[in-house]
């Protein structure tokens, strides 16, 4: 489910201005809803995350992230990755003007690296998902230490595990990196590792599951996300 707000009426609006200087008043909310079909962490099937060469723009607003409908930056990325040959289960990652990462096409990003949780602090560009604070709870939860930072590919092609999450996908295991033309990235972890990238159809690694596993139980009890 969905909710569109938008600005709605504003007294001040002169007839010829497309930016009226006046406050907004009585916004409008429309609900989207669609059925999901059932889905068990158990045989949830992984992703690839491929690198993106397109940049991810800046946030709406400067400092003001919102999320919008204004999704040009990511229909260019996928029109990208449906050009290189990419399949459904392959997710884009964004890195910003910086060369850092940001964030998947859809998705927030996590990686397992030495016992600790990485994921792209929120000056780096990403969208504050509620999924997100939500899985960064459940880890500290579960006793797994947490860092957001600034990171390189490089420091992604150093990770044990890695994961994608959103709202309605929950949290998806990635099981293979790949730079932007496809081919399979080379790394110090054990998910870039030759022997690792080389077997497309391992399981989760070990905190990945357990945190799907803690996600859907939650879920499931009604805690919110």
């Amino acid at each position: 489910m969905a909710t569109l707000i938008s600005a709605g009426r504003c007294p001040q609006a002169a007839a010829k201005s497309a930016f009226p200087p006046g406050e907004y008043e009585a916004p409008r909310e429309i609900v989207y809803a669609k059925p999901l079909t059932a889905d068990d962490p158990a045989t949830r099937p992984g992703k690839t995350l491929r690198l993106l060469r397109l940049r991810r723009t800046r946030p709406e607003g400067g400092e003001l992230r919102l999320k919008s409908f204004h999704y040009m930056n990511n229909i260019a990325a996928k029109r990208e990755l449906q050009a290189g040959g990419a399949s459904a289960s392959v997710e884009g990652l964004f890195l910003n003007e910086r060369d850092e990462i940001v964030e998947g096409l859809v998705s927030n990003v996590f990686w397992v690296r030495d016992g600790v949780l990485h994921t792209p602090s929120l000056d780096t560009g990403p969208l504050a998902g509620v999924t997100r604070a939500y899985v960064l709870e459940q880890a500290r939860r579960a006793g797994l230490a947490c860092q957001e930072s600034r990171y390189a590919w490089d420091d992604l092609l150093g990770a044990d595990e890695c994961f994608v999450t959103n709202s309605i996908q929950e949290i998806v295991p990635v099981l293979a990196l790949q730079e932007p033309d496809g081919q399979l990235a080379r790394g110090t972890g054990g998910l870039a590792s030759n022997r690792a990238a080389a077997d497309a159809a391992r399981v989760p690694g070990p905190w990945t599951r357990r945190l799907m596993d803690a996600y859907r139980a939650a879920a499931e009890k009604g805690d919110e996300a």
